[in-house]
């Protein structure tokens, strides 16, 4: 009767030392060594368990390959523990109050650049609708900044200048509402802001007051 170290397929890194009686099929107590790496059923108390076979031997030799198989188990657990801490760590600033903070003025600063470029195209609609003359014709001085505003242009001399005025309006009106909303957005952010600094702010001094 020989020895043999087996690992738990159920609990996976945990290991024992048992006789090969131990094993449900009698053919594969006869095999000895060339049942290492096959997995096998085990007689464990009342109950069977379904195992891998690591290591054939004597009782001295297995006990300290179950001894080895265990600790190389433990130093791979902490290992892998210690590399998600880390990148917790690493991933973790987006998470905590300032990595929000961060994030917030990150999308604050996106609004306003937006809002900056809308409000500039709605005070171009506003200055040809300005100068649009009654007749439909357009001040010569007035110099369309980009494609859309050129064809609204060409396209006056075909419209009726009530109707082109109108639709600059709208135009206008609608590029005003978009802003509006974009700057009560930024309003938005700045008080979560506010008020996740203040949380940051408070958190520090209670840790410096419990040192």
């Amino acid at each position: 009767m020989g020895f043999l170290v087996v690992e738990f397929s159920n609990r996976l890194k945990e290991y024992a030392v048992v006789t090969t009686g131990k094993l449900v099929d009698g053919n594969m107590r006869a095999l000895k060594s060339k049942i290492i790496g096959k997995t096998v059923d085990l007689l464990w108390g009342r109950e069977t368990y379904s195992v891998k076979v690591r290591g054939f031997g004597t009782k001295t030799a297995m006990e300290v390959l179950c001894d080895s198989l265990a600790e190389e188990a433990a130093n791979a657990e902490i290992a892998a523990e210690e590399t998600v801490e880390n990148d917790q760590k690493r991933s973790g600033s987006k998470n905590s109050c300032a990595g929000r903070i961060f994030n917030i003025l990150n999308e604050r600063k996106r609004i306003l650049d937006s809002t900056s470029g809308q409000s500039s195209k709605a005070n171009k609609l506003v200055c040809v609708d300005d100068q649009q003359t009654p007749s439909g014709e357009t001040n010569e001085e007035v110099v369309p900044q980009d494609q859309t505003s050129t064809r609204d242009m060409e396209e006056q001399s075909e419209e009726d200048p009530r109707s082109t005025i109108s639709r600059l309006e709208a135009k206008v009106e609608k590029l005003k509402e978009s802003v509006r909303k974009h700057k009560e957005r930024a309003k938005e952010l700045n008080r979560q802001v506010l008020e996740l600094q203040e949380q940051h702010n408070l958190a520090s001094s209670e840790v410096v007051s419990t040192s």
